[in-house]
């Protein structure tokens, strides 16, 4: 009896066949790695894929755009399920074409884009740092000349401690200038090393950079120029007597006006000139003019103040007193609050001293005021 022998190696080849083409090929990309070559990096791409376990063979096409087309670029065949190659710089697009074991091709992947980038070596040029405030002082940025940072450059500070701080964006212009937005709480004052690591690993880092944030400062209260000018009007309760002498007792009100000029460490000197009206317990009144040497020594901010004042009141009226009834010194101490904007207020002690010979020397009196500043 005659047997069809040619079946069984049909039925052998379309098995095969099926069997190739049942598993789905599906090709990516698996990152990247760098390695120097003659001194200078190249970096080397990775491709893998999965499916046609049963191929005798793979190829990888590799298309290259150039003029908004793909065009062929590289043909690579292995029997692995992964490829290292090193493209140049450009976009790329690349499927994998399998082989049975009668090497034909029998199944192409997707395309898959690929894009590889120049490796290059960042650098940050050795001019100042810039800080800059926002409008609203809730963010500070740092601004820094650099080359070769590409966008999605790993960038942060390191503090002396070894604390990395994370910009919370970061902007790369085309002009070279690199700028990193911080949240106010983030940027302390202090020492920090720039570090700038672009994709390959090609690092770059500063000097340390220095670092000075100006204590944040009530809004609408801007830093103080060379020359200030106060303006206000104060009241006086009882002068207190410290020896219990006979001495009259009264409350003064008063206007004033002073100048300063800034001096170093925070202070600001000048003369003051005051004109008050005083009135007695048997509600006689008289009226005085002052001149005082105010200084004025500013805490953090600009915002608060001690002002230190010495000088001397002269009584104009009544004129039946003789000038050295009418002449007292007067020193002080009081302390001087930018509550907002230029609206001032103030609250001290003085001490005054009477040149008369047959009354014990030395009253005390309270201050509180008020006024603007230009």
């Amino acid at each position: 009896m005659a047997t069809n022998r040619r079946f069984p190696r049909y039925l052998l080849l379309i098995a095969l066949f099926f069997i190739g083409a049942a598993s789905l090929l599906q090709a990516q990309t698996a990152g990247y790695f760098m390695q120097m070559e003659d001194g200078k990096p190249r970096f080397i791409q990775r491709l893998v894929w999965h499916g046609g376990e049963n191929a005798l063979r793979y190829e990888a096409l590799i298309e290259r755009q150039e003029d908004g087309n793909f065009r062929r670029y590289l043909l690579e065949s292995t029997t692995l399920s992964y490829m290292y190659i090193s493209l140049p710089p450009g976009e790329y697009r690349f499927c994998i074409i399998t082989y049975d074991i009668l090497d034909r091709p029998v199944e192409t992947s997707p395309w898959v884009p690929l894009e590889v980038r120049p490796a290059l070596q960042p650098e940050i040029l050795p001019t100042p740092a810039k800080l800059i405030e926002s409008a609203d002082d809730r963010f500070h940025s740092l601004e820094f000349d650099a080359k070769n940072v590409v966008p999605d450059a790993e960038i942060f500070l390191r503090r002396q401690d070894g604390t990395l701080v994370a910009p919370i964006s970061t902007v790369v212009a085309g002009n070279g200038s690199l700028r990193l937005h911080f949240n106010r709480e983030q940027l302390l004052a202090g020492e920090y090393e720039l570090i700038v690591i672009n994709p390959g690993g090609l690092e770059a880092s500063t000097d340390v950079v220095i670092v000075e944030v100006e204590v944040e400062q009530t809004k609408g209260i801007k830093p103080l120029g060379f020359v200030i000018c106060d303006m206000g009007m104060s009241f006086s309760p009882q002068v207190i007597s410290l020896y219990g002498n006979a001495q009259p007792l009264y409350v003064a009100f008063a206007a004033h006006i002073n100048t300063g000029f800034k001096v170093p460490s925070g202070i600001h000197i000048g003369p003051e000139f005051t004109v008050s009206v005083m009135i007695d317990e048997e509600l006689d009144q008289s009226l005085e003019v002052g001149f005082n040497l105010l200084i004025k020594k500013w805490m953090a901010g600009e915002r608060m103040a001690f002002n230190f004042r010495i000088g001397a009141e002269y009584g104009v009226l009544p004129e039946e007193l003789s000038d050295i009834e009418k002449i007292k010194s007067n020193i002080g101490v009081s302390f001087f609050w930018l509550v907002y904007n230029k609206f001032y207020v103030e609250a001290g002690v003085e001490h005054l001293n009477y040149f008369v010979y047959n009354a014990p020397n030395g009253f005390m009196r309270l201050r509180f005021g008020f006024g603007v500043q230009f």
